[in-house]
């Protein structure tokens, strides 16, 4: 007699996706919520003043390069300063730097239909 097939192992079994109940203790317990908390309302700020202002360039832009020179200005003061604040920006640095390409990029496609053209002057 012929040996009995062998039978196939079932799929391997994922676990289901968590609930908002399962998941939110997690996140609120995330280092990343505070600091991203802050960048979001200091984005929504700045892009209220460039529309107050009737400046039509980015504000994701406008702030990642003012972020820039504010944390430089404040090493030339305080380099411990400089090493806080960016310790307590990092984990939201680290969670944005995940998805890069979907906060700068539609600002850098814009940006040439909301700048106007310059002459060689005014450059």
């Amino acid at each position: 007699p012929a040996a009995p097939a062998a039978m196939p192992l079932p799929p391997p079994h994922e676990p289901p996706e968590p609930t908002v109940r399962e998941w939110l203790p997690t996140a609120l317990r995330s280092k990343a919520i505070a600091p991203a908390v802050v960048l979001l309302l200091m984005h929504a700020a700045l892009r209220r003043l460039l529309r107050q202002v009737g400046v039509t360039f980015p504000a994701s832009i406008v702030g990642m390069l003012g972020g820039f020179g504010v944390l430089c200005g404040v090493r030339r003061v305080s380099e411990g300063a400089a090493s806080t604040a960016s310790a307590f920006f990092e984990p939201a640095c680290v969670l944005f730097r995940t998805w890069l390409a979907c906060i700068f990029a539609p600002g850098f496609i814009a940006l040439p239909l909301k700048v106007p053209p310059l002459g060689a002057v005014e450059v």
